[in-house]
């Protein structure tokens, strides 16, 4: 789990959430600091946990209740097999804060959308490459894949797979 100091720095770093959060008792409970930030290392090995919570403080609940993430983590490991899951959530906390279904139909929503705006892509590596793709509406990644094709009409769809999986700024 979490270091003492590493815990410190959470209780630290929460205070100022407290005041803007309805569960601003797991920022006051160093034992449930470090009990839901193991969750999380343990079940996304690899996890980048402090620079995740910069992003996203609420992700910190998820770890409160390991069954709901574990079934969470499943189903997302499901449509993204390839997808190296603890990177993904270190820069895209935001895809574990949702509610289990909604964040389910996004990540089924997006994988769908991009399988047919760029069959030749690897979906894993764009998500991999870009993870915040995954919170982007159907409408922004057709307007985006739209807009591209039309400031580069030569460019094949097989290069475009290359850019896509490669460049942060096309999402």
């Amino acid at each position: 789990g979490a270091s003492p100091p590493q815990v410190l720095r959470l209780v630290l770093q929460g205070a100022k959430w407290q005041k803007d959060s309805p569960n601003t008792r797991l920022y006051r409970d160093p034992m449930a600091l470090s009990r839901a930030s193991s969750t999380l290392q343990v079940l996304l090995p690899g996890l980048q946990l402090l620079p995740m919570l910069l992003i996203e403080p609420q992700v910190l609940l998820k770890g409160l209740d390991a069954c709901a993430l574990t079934r969470l983590l499943v189903a997302i490991r499901v449509e993204l097999p390839e997808v190296d899951l603890s990177r993904v959530a270190s820069l895209c906390p935001q895809i574990l804060t949702g509610e289990y279904q909604s964040s389910i139909t996004q990540v089924v929503s997006c994988r769908r959308i991009l399988e047919e705006l760029i069959p030749e892509a690897s979906i894993g590596k764009i998500v991999e490459f870009s993870p915040k793709v995954l919170l982007l509406s159907e409408e922004h990644l057709i307007n985006r894949v739209e807009h591209f094709y039309i400031n580069n009409p030569h460019c094949s769809p097989s290069q475009f797979a290359l850019i896509a999986e490669n460049d942060i700024s096309l999402f």
